[in-house]
């Protein structure tokens, strides 16, 4: 093998690694365990969505559907006050709005993807799968917050920090199709985990050969 290709198969899906980790577990951590404050307004959706402060309402979560449908919400638990909860909650309104079916569990999924999935890359452990599942959240993240921008102001009217939000989510997004195509590279546990092993069975012919006497010359 050439230097290049181990460059190639290695090195390059390593970094790639490194950088996923990198990028996805704050997020993933800021995600799941910061706290957010709500505004009045996107706590009654929160809460139509099936999300309030005594958790979630899972009922309500089933109602959204594939329509991505609110559940009603009667008068007497009509919300009064901003909620104070995960940050991940913030994921379940964009989804909503993007039609995405039963939000407050994509949110979660989301967020358990980016935050189990970066570990598992940066250990090497079920690379692909990880990688795989890493470069959906990107995906459904271009789909949500830069496509309907794109669409109506067109690739060369965006502002800047759109282009800065299109390169990231196209970079991460590849690198994330990188590993899960080619492999996680060098220091991965994949290939503990799941080589064949190289050890010879017992009762082989080298082994019956070895332990077999040796025979008398004839003449």
């Amino acid at each position: 093998m050439t230097w290049s290709q181990t460059c190639a198969t290695r090195f390059v899906p390593l970094l790639a690694r490194v950088i996923l980790c990198a990028a996805f577990l704050p997020v993933g951590w800021s995600h799941t365990f910061s706290q957010t404050n709500y505004s009045i307004a996107q706590t009654r959706q929160l809460a139509a969505l099936g999300v309030s402060e005594g958790g979630i309402d899972w009922k309500r979560v089933q109602s959204t559907g594939f329509a991505a449908q609110t559940g009603a919400v009667s008068a007497a638990d009509e919300p009064t006050s901003p909620l104070t909860s995960r940050s991940l909650y913030a994921i379940a309104l964009t989804s909503h709005q993007a039609g995405f079916p039963y939000p407050a569990i994509a949110a979660w999924l989301v967020a358990l993807t980016e935050l189990g999935g970066s570990i598992l890359l940066l250990a090497g452990a079920y690379a692909r799968l990880s990688a795989l599942a890493l470069s959906a959240v990107m995906a459904g993240a271009f789909i949500m917050t830069t496509l309907p921008t794109l669409t109506v102001a067109g690739w060369w009217s965006m502002p800047m920090d759109e282009y800065q939000r299109v390169y990231t989510q196209v970079g991460l997004f590849a690198l994330s199709l990188t590993v899960a195509l080619v492999g996680g590279g060098a220091l991965c546990m994949d290939g503990a985990l799941f080589s064949p092993s190289k050890a010879k069975p017992k009762g082989s012919s080298a082994s019956r050969d070895r332990g077999a006497p040796a025979t008398k010359d004839p003449k």
